[in-house]
């Protein structure tokens, strides 16, 4: 489909329709030894929060998954992947440090 938009037009009107949408990862690399006190530590936490927002659930089907209000790892190397979505990058960024926080690493 055709809209006559430019690539920043249409991400101006993505804004307008959904929101700002901010993206960010970081990769942790740990020794494989640490793997299974990283994953207690986590587990143990169970967070009703991070970086101020609240955690409206908790998915451990592949790793780790909070779900935010508003808005992993590999199981076959030593590296956990945090990722966060949110309104602005600097909230990104709060929730990357409240979760690495947490695992210790």
């Amino acid at each position: 489909m055709r809209t006559g938009r430019t690539v920043s037009g249409l991400l101006n009107w993505l804004h307008e329709t959904v929101g700002v949408h901010e993206y960010d990862r970081l990769d942790l690399m740990f020794p494989i030894a640490q793997r299974q006190a990283i994953v207690d530590r986590v587990r143990s936490a169970a967070p009703s929060s991070l970086a101020d927002v609240p955690v409206a659930t908790i998915s451990t089907l592949d790793g780790f998954r909070f779900g935010m209000t508003d808005g992993s790892f590999s199981g076959t190397e030593p590296l956990m992947r945090i990722y966060a979505e949110a309104a602005t990058m600097a909230q990104v960024q709060r929730l990357i440090a409240a979760g690495r926080g947490m695992t210790g690493v």
